[in-house]
């Protein structure tokens, strides 16, 4: 969990494309682009997708 916050943070300061693997019981999916806000107390990422 560690490793996944600190990829979070670090595209979040630097402004650099991050791929995470979205896992769901039907299909996984891949999705690649730029962290534009990080909520902590809500564990919640926003996700600007590079199309």
């Amino acid at each position: 969990m560690q490793l996944l916050e600190q990829a979070l943070i670090n595209s979040y300061n630097s402004r650099t494309a991050v791929s995470l693997v979205v896992f769901s019981p039907f299909d996984n999916a891949e999705l690649t682009g730029l962290v534009i806000s990080i909520n902590s107390a809500r564990r919640e990422v926003k996700f600007l997708r590079r199309r």
